[in-house]
Parts: C-alpha cells; structure tokens; sequence
C-alpha cells in the first residue's frame, strides 16, 4: 500500500514545478537565456502579443526566433510577478517585465497536462 502524501505536501510540490518553469520563462523572455525552455513549455502552447491596437500570435515552434531576438535587444527588463488564479489544475501568473521605456504585462497560463505542469498559454500586453 502506498501512504498518501499530506494535502500540503502536494501542493508544495505543485508550486515548486512551477516556480522552476516560472523562473525557466521569465530568464527567456527577459533576457534571451532559452536553455530549458522547451520542458516546460506543452507541445501546443500558444503565445499573444497585444502592441496597442496590433495582436501577433505564435506557435511554440515560433519562439526560438523571438527568444533570440529579445537577448539581442540589449534590454534590460526588472521583473515582479503576481499570481492571478490558482486552481488545482490551472493556474495563472502575471509577469512585468519593465525596462526604461516600456511595461510588458504577461499572463502565464500554467496546466497540469498529465505530463507535469506545462506552460499553455502566454498573453503579452505591451503598453
């Protein structure tokens, strides 16, 4: 028989993927370092930008051109996130991004996809 892991425990477990996929996206999008990306990042996630009126969509296949431009933008971005839903097979986290001359809003899209807890979903607004 196996013994049950305390609720807490499983939660604690669930933050913990998920803080490392967290830290794993926010190091490739606010400064280009893409290595490991691709874990935590589920086979059909999807990625929006909002630029004022102007939305760009890509597929995960798509990021690497963008990952590469952004660590050759010279950009330097100071990050705070803040999480937005928490549920027990989804959760969402909002990641700004803020460098000298603009705010990037992301909202991180988190699912428990059978395969551990994958980003899905990202939704950038760029004001």
């Amino acid at each position: 028989m196996f013994a049950q892991q305390p609720k807490q425990a499983l939660i604690r477990k669930k933050e913990v993927y998920q803080n490392s996929a967290l830290n794993i996206y926010i190091s490739a999008v606010a400064h280009g370092k893409a290595g490991g990306i691709a874990k935590v990042l589920d086979s059909n996630a999807k990625f929006s930008i909002l630029n004022g009126t102007k939305t760009v969509s890509f597929s995960k296949n798509e990021m690497p051109v963008y990952f590469k431009a952004v660590e050759s933008n010279g950009k330097k971005y100071t990050t705070s996130t803040a999480i937005v839903e928490n549920g027990a097979g989804e959760s969402i986290v909002r990641v700004n991004m803020q460098s000298h001359d603009l705010l990037r809003s992301n909202y991180v899209t988190f699912a428990n996809t059978g395969n551990g807890w994958k980003i899905t979903n990202v939704y950038t607004v760029i004001k």
